[in-house]
């Protein structure tokens, strides 16, 4: 039931519903009472009335905290929902579609939360979920929500070309399962520069986080022929690789350069500061509340957008140049 069926039940304007449920003084109380008894009646009524607390509740849902991609980023966007005299709430899926599904549920219906944001989910958004939501991160447009992507794609790019001018054509890649598309992008990328993609430079782990750079790292370097320089799909893959490196005497970056992605904090105090691809920078957590905060300051406002913001390299120590 949106507030569109509930004005039209009651017979006025969509902008009268709106203004009851936020006990508006233009209201009489007679017609408030009728907007509620027919709220209750269709079993909205909790969805839409967030009584007096006065202030926004944001619910953040994303895969995991044990990262701090995940981690840094929840905390800028609850800087900036602070700032906006909102407050958030966060939710953890653990990469389960029907967790995601019961969270945007829950928010939506029953939670009064004012926005959702989703992050790195959306397989199971079937249906419009009825309050202002932006998903961030997912792989194809909804229709049902704003969409806010960065563009990795030109980040990787940008990696590889790097890479290429500072003479490495033997370009190694590091992922695990649930970054495969990052892979994707980096055999295009690849392609693109003209320089081959070898199966015996590429490892997929089994693990995830430092160990699995370090399993990844361990299985190149047992291989006949080594990469000059590796590409891990995360700075903690970056992180583990590097470790194994050290371990087995091999130096960082005149025996192998080593690139990572995300830029989490501790990336650029290692002993040797790690060249990495930034993903989700300030722009993207400040582009998100706006787009959430106009729709809820406007319930008329139903457009649906799909944003997209470049991703960029910062190079540091961690690649060395080759002859």
């Amino acid at each position: 039931m949106t507030l569109k069926d509930l004005a039209v039940l009651a017979n006025v304007s969509v902008s009268t519903v709106s203004k009851a449920f936020a006990d508006s003084g233009e209201i009489s109380e007679a017609k408030r009472n009728e907007i509620f008894s027919l709220a209750r009646k269709h079993g909205c009524f909790d969805k839409y009335y967030k009584g007096k607390f006065g202030k926004k509740i944001i619910a953040l849902i994303c895969p995991e905290i044990r990262s701090a991609f995940y981690t840094e980023f929840a905390a800028k966007l609850s800087d900036a929902i602070n700032r906006r005299g909102g407050m958030m709430a966060l939710s953890v899926t653990n990469f389960s579609r029907e967790q995601e599904a019961s969270l945007i549920r829950y928010y939506s219906s029953y939670g009064h939360a004012d926005g959702i944001i989703l992050f790195n989910g959306g397989s199971s958004i079937k249906q419009d979920p009825g309050i202002p939501m932006v998903a961030i991160g997912i792989p194809k447009k909804n229709r049902f929500v704003d969409n806010l992507n960065t563009d990795l794609a030109a980040g990787i790019d940008e990696a590889v070309e790097y890479l290429k001018e500072m003479g490495h054509k033997k370009i190694g890649f590091l992922w695990e399962k649930h970054t495969g598309s990052k892979y994707r992008n980096f055999c295009e990328s690849m392609r693109k520069n003209g320089l081959p993609v070898s199966d015996d430079f590429c490892v997929c782990s089994d693990s995830r986080f430092e160990i699995a750079g370090y399993n990844a790292m361990k299985t190149l370097i047992d291989r006949p022929e080594h990469p000059t320089a590796v590409i891990a799909s995360y700075d903690y893959m970056a992180m583990g690789a590097i470790r194994y490196a050290q371990e087995a005497g091999i130096r960082i970056p005149e025996d192998i350069s080593v690139i990572g992605m995300d830029n989490i904090s501790t990336t650029a105090y290692l002993g040797v500061p790690l060249t990495t691809i930034t993903t989700l920078n300030d722009e993207l957590c400040e582009t998100a509340i706006d787009l959430l905060f106009k729709k809820i300051d406007n319930r008329f406002y139903f457009a649906k957008q799909e944003i997209t913001l470049k991703s960029r390299l910062i190079k540091r120590e961690s690649v060395a140049r080759i002859e």
